[in-house]
């Protein structure tokens, strides 16, 4: 097997180890979001009750998608935590797949560029008419 091969076949192992992480990475953010959602909807209905508390019959907003459009400075406790873990979780699997395409890309350049070259190297032969 040629080193051009091996370095191709390389780069395609680090860059699927490193996809399958960044799959396994979201995985953990989406069940620990999904955690603290359940967290949040378990407070609201914990919430003592009582006509003194009759001021607080809003209920807490537990979803994310809710939750996106204020930032972290206007939420507090375990709305803030939903906050934060729902800006990351996005980015995690597309960035991991980006920095694998990269590496492969890096890894393949030797085997594209002797590809290259032994199309040229036919493409003089045949100028040359040797066969």
């Amino acid at each position: 097997m040629e080193k051009s091969t091996k370095y191709l076949l390389t780069g395609f192992v680090i860059a699927i180890v490193i996809s399958i992480g960044g799959y396994i990475t979201q995985l953990r953010e989406e069940s620990q979001l999904e955690t603290l959602v359940t967290k949040c909807e378990a407070e609201n209905k914990s919430a003592p009750k009582g006509p003194w508390l009759a001021y607080q019959t809003a209920p807490l907003v537990c979803k994310p998608s809710e939750l996106s459009s204020l930032s972290i400075a206007d939420t507090v406790g375990i709305q803030k935590e939903i906050v934060t873990a729902s800006m990351s979780l996005g980015n995690i699997f597309k960035q991991s797949v980006m920095i694998a395409l990269c590496i492969l890309l890096l890894f393949s350049l030797p085997a594209i560029w002797y590809f290259i070259l032994r199309r040229v190297r036919e493409l003089a032969k045949a100028i040359r008419n040797e066969g």
